[in-house]
């Protein structure tokens, strides 16, 4: 069970960055120029600067708080890209991440407010159905 959801944490996290890069591009009013920042998968990642300024939007996060929640991302970011370059097995690769990712959350969770941490839970909760195929809200009741 504790596995289950620390590999859930990991999903929804990397989910987090998807979404958000995507409503950061669908929000713009410029065209995006070349790859997007932080490369990750594919390019599918946000970098740790943009995912703390699409909390700081969604979540009201105070000017402080931001700054926070960045450093904390940025470490994360680091550390992930460690252990992807560190030619370990993918098991253990995706064991050190879900690591990384539990800590991550501890740390987030200690930054927000009880508010904010129920915002980004649901935030996390909307990914993870897009996810599974679940879409976001529940169609409009045919009456």
């Amino acid at each position: 069970m504790k596995h289950s959801i620390g590999r859930m944490a990991a999903m929804l996290l990397f989910c987090l960055g998807f979404v958000a890069a995507a409503g950061a591009q669908s929000s713009s009013d410029t065209p995006p120029q070349g790859p997007p920042p932080g490369g990750g998968r594919g390019g599918m990642m946000m970098d740790p600067a943009r995912r703390a300024e699409m909390m700081q939007k969604q979540l009201g996060l105070s000017d402080d708080q931001t700054a926070q929640v960045k450093a904390v991302l940025v470490a994360d970011s680091d550390k992930m890209k460690a252990v992807r370059a560190s030619g370990a097995s993918q098991e253990d690769s995706r064991s050190q991440m879900m690591a990384i990712r539990q800590d991550e959350q501890t740390k987030l969770k200690a930054i927000l407010t009880a508010d904010q941490w129920t915002k980004y839970q649901a935030m996390m909760e909307q990914m993870r159905q897009r996810m599974q195929g679940g879409g976001g809200a529940p169609p409009p009741a045919q009456l």
